[in-house]
């Protein structure tokens, strides 16, 4: 086993495992350990999604966005995760909701913040252009998605109110698989990816010799 990812119960600790790792390779950035923030959260069942800010080594401030799954025996790990630099993260102007989606295997998972712009936003639907629907209920400001089922591309947003009134409709998670498992930008899942093709052009270039 990775002494980057032991088995644990809490999720914060297996987000701090994949900082470490961070550390390790010296990708996106080499984390200070003890400048760590856990901003929000939000759960359903065996999925949770994670807001974390931290610094590195420069002085430098980093978000991060973390989606974790649940082991069957209760231990958690980081599915996937994307991030920014502080003059990188700039709420999108006009919308009600900034989404990360991702398709890894046969998951979908999708979550992020939502806007409320003071008109009591405490439900969201998305509806797939495969007429999937997907509902969560706003917690900490944050929605978390999650899907066996075979979700397409574009996906619309609907935005309800507390009184169950349809508030807004807007267009999200617009790119098309197979670009979406690295939508919106998963720093540490594209620099893998990359090392792990060099490594396989490498090993069927010696192969051929």
């Amino acid at each position: 086993m990775s002494p980057f990812s032991p088995r644990t119960s809490d999720p914060k600790e297996a987000i701090r495992d994949r900082l470490r790792f961070y550390a390790s390779r010296g990708h996106p950035c080499i984390p200070e350990m003890d400048t760590i923030q856990f901003l929000k959260a939000h759960g359903i069942p065996g999925h949770q999604l994670h807001y974390v800010t931290f610094q590195d080594t420069s002085g430098t401030r980093w978000y991060f966005t973390y989606f974790l799954n649940q082991r069957e025996d209760g231990t958690w790990f980081v599915k996937t995760s994307g991030g920014s630099r502080e003059h990188e993260h700039v709420a999108p102007q006009g919308t009600w909701a900034d989404l990360r989606c991702s398709f890894i295997a046969n998951e979908f998972q999708a979550g992020g913040e939502v806007f409320d712009h003071g008109r009591d936003i405490i439900r969201v639907r998305l509806i797939s252009s495969n007429n999937r629907i997907l509902e969560d209920t706003v917690q900490n400001s944050l929605v978390l998605f999650w899907s066996h089922e075979e979700i397409r591309l574009p996906l619309q947003a609907e935005f309800y109110n507390r009184s169950g009134e349809l508030v807004a409709r807007e267009e999200v998670c617009k790119v098309s698989p197979p670009l979406d498992t690295l939508l919106r930008g998963n720093i540490q899942d594209q620099q893998e990816l990359r090392e792990m093709s060099e490594a396989l052009r490498k090993f069927l270039e010696e192969r051929k010799r």
